[in-house]
């Protein structure tokens, strides 16, 4: 073994192990030229033993054998590849500027053990290029963090990188050549972070338990997750949450079955639902299971590809379904809210509003003794109009029109007489004459003459009208428990003002009147911690609500 200070080669400089002979570097390593790591027969292990060492340089450093001693620390700081075994009880940093390769052999673990494994800089690039099986390891990240990652290993579809705890992406996940597995660990997103590539023949291949976890912290992109089970590519192709109200650990999970759906032909007509259990006849052996974690109230389209051999029956007779707890409900239900676009085996979801399995089949699930055709919502300036279509009606008593601020809590507002038995096309239409200010829920309640119901989808519109004249001010919010709440309004035109105070489950906490020229104190002293709903009515009945925090 020979020790060496820093190890540099200039541009034109050269290094070149001609003998079987090991190194420890007690310094830096910086290749601005040409370095030759081992000879042509034999091996070279470099023991790198500073506390605080770089790897780096103008041209790429390779090395097949490295081993960082338990005080050593070393930050690669442009380009560095590993062709066989990174181990040691020390430290290796990916730095900012730093991409780091391995191609080695670590299917069984082995040639991948250093310690201490940072790769958790922002704009840290890993490759993971083996011609083997390789293992994705852990890192010194509180969630196993890596920033960009790559893989791109042998061709032919058939290398596994298998992930050997939870790991967490934060930046890019680049897809080229190879699949990583997730077996029973789960792969992370963050946030911020994007998957490129993946195709049918290098996918994310959910094998076990393990699920692909995107996380959130705002909405509107558009997400792909290119995943598959253990054999087929069937990618989430499109996900784009629209809305929704975003907790502190929001995220969705998901995970793919090769299987027909076990409640395709499952009623739920008992708990007031209805699906009558009419098995359906085309379907697809493949759905995609969608989990949410502190994501409420959502608005979002998915869509979601199969197989030609998934496809059972006849493709165009089937839609997009959703199969889910709707808001406020104990039964499972299915949504006929999708589409199939059988040329290129995709189905897509629009508009839902809660989280459930994806699926495919014909609509024989939904024996509806109404079949509503269309039902939509219209903000007018003073109120809002709702409006259905029924194609058919059997046994139909009357529609209760149900409105919720918040998507889960819905309260009657309003009936409409149906028509009985009917075959042909009916026209329905409601007003809403007090509508409540933003974004408002409403659905249908259809009651049959022996007292059986069913709903509707859920339906949204967002009414901007306010009776109120002048700017509504609520302060402080959050506001301390204990701590009055004030409200004022900022306006020349003195009105009398109703207020109302609810809990989330629409329960009146306090309510009173104020003119529109005063102030509004409201003691929280004998309130609890939470969230809770301020509506104020103007002059001419119309609302204006606010979230209020205590705490």
């Amino acid at each position: 073994t020979k020790e060496v200070g820093n190890i540099l080669v200039n541009g034109t400089g050269t290094w070149d192990v001609t003998t079987a002979e090991d190194f420890t570097v007690s310094g830096n390593i910086t290749n601005n030229g040409t370095f030759n790591n081992e000879p042509g027969t034999g091996t070279s292990t470099y023991t790198l033993t500073s506390t605080s060492g770089t790897l780096g340089g103008s041209n790429e450093l390779v090395i097949k054998d490295v081993e960082i001693s338990s005080s050593g620390s070393y930050t690669n700081v442009n380009l560095f590849t590993v062709e066989r075994a990174l181990t040691g009880s020390g430290t290796f940093i990916n730095g900012a500027a730093g991409t780091f390769t391995y191609t080695g052999d670590n299917s069984s673990g082995t040639n991948f053990t250093i310690t201490n494994f940072d790769p958790t800089t922002t704009g840290n690039t890993v490759i993971f290029a083996g011609t083997t099986n390789q293992q994705w390891r852990g890192t010194t990240g509180t969630n196993n963090d890596y920033y960009n990652v790559i893989v791109d290993m042998a061709s032919g579809g058939s290398t596994r990188l298998n992930l050997s705890s939870d790991v967490r992406v934060n930046g890019t996940l680049t897809i080229t050549e190879g699949d990583p597995v997730l077996g029973t660990y789960d792969l992370e997103l963050g946030a911020s972070s994007t998957i490129t590539g993946g195709d049918a023949n290098d996918w994310l291949r959910i094998t076990s338990t393990g699920v692909v976890r995107q996380y959130y912290d705002a909405v509107g992109d558009d997400k792909v997750f290119p995943i598959g089970d253990t054999d087929d590519y069937s990618p989430i192709t499109s996900m784009v949450i629209t809305s929704a109200t975003l907790g502190s650990n929001a995220y969705l999970e998901f995970t793919v079955t090769d299987a027909a759906h076990p409640n395709r032909s499952t009623g739920n007509e008992e708990l007031g639902g209805d699906d009558e259990g009419v098995e359906a006849t085309a379907y697809i052996t493949r759905y995609w299971t969608v989990t949410a974690n502190d994501i409420s109230l959502p608005f979002y389209t998915v869509s979601y590809q199969y197989l030609d051999d998934d496809v059972v029956g006849t493709e165009s007779d089937m839609i997009g379904t959703l199969y889910a707890q709707p808001p406020g409900e104990s039964f499972y239900d299915w949504s006929d809210i999708g589409t199939v676009n059988a040329t290129n085996n995709t189905a897509t979801i629009s508009d839902s509003e809660y989280w459930g399995v994806l699926y495919a089949q014909d609509d024989k699930m939904d024996r509806l003794p109404v079949q509503l055709i269309s039902f939509n919502a219209e903000a007018t300036v003073n109120s809002v109009m709702l409006k259905w279509k029924t194609a058919t009606e059997e046994n139909n008593s009357f529609f209760s029109i149900e409105r919720s601020v918040d998507g889960l809590n819905f309260k009657e507002i309003g009936q409409k007489q149906g028509f009985g038995n009917s075959s042909a096309i009916q026209l329905y239409s409601f007003v809403d004459s007090y509508p409540l200010n933003g974004r408002t829920f409403y659905r249908l309640k259809q009651v049959d003459f022996n007292g059986q119901y069913e709903y509707s989808e859920v339906i949204t519109v967002v009414w901007n009208g306010t009776g109120i004249q002048g700017r509504l001010n609520v302060y402080p919010n959050p506001v301390q428990a204990g701590q009055n709440l004030s409200v004022s309004i900022e306006g020349n035109d003195p009105a009398t003002i109703s207020w109302l105070l609810l809990d989330t489950n629409g329960r009146v906490i306090y309510e009173g009147n104020f003119t529109n020229s005063g102030l509004l104190q409201i003691n929280t002293s004998e309130m609890k911690d939470g969230v809770y709903l301020l509506r104020i009515y103007g002059p001419e009945k119309a609302a204006e609500t606010r979230k209020v925090i205590i705490r």
